[in-house]
């Protein structure tokens, strides 16, 4: 989790917003590709068109980000599947 990151919304929150627009330009510095979606809402709701502008520049569309995430999400699921599915077989086969 960014850091940066989490000042600039917890400053957001408090209704300080000259520094929220601080920790968000250093947020951008280093923030990860699946934090973009939420540094551009701090963006947005600072109005900051030039962040804004910054952040579309160095990201995917949101939707595939958002996507990226669920797939990363799904990912141990389907490996748990594939694991029960090879255990389902063998023991199928040890049966017979």
């Amino acid at each position: 989790m960014n850091a940066d990151l989490l000042k600039a919304e917890r400053e957001l929150a408090r209704g300080n917003p000259d520094e929220a627009s601080v920790h968000a330009w250093n947020a951008l510095a280093t923030i990860k590709p699946e934090e973009l979606g939420r540094l551009l809402q701090v963006a947005q709701e600072l109005d900051d068109r030039l962040l804004i502008h910054e952040i579309e520049g160095r990201s995917l569309p949101i939707d595939e980000l958002e996507a990226k995430a669920e797939r990363e999400r799904l990912r141990p699921v389907f490996f748990l599947l594939a694991f029960v599915l090879v255990w389902i077989a063998w023991a199928l086969q040890a049966t017979h």
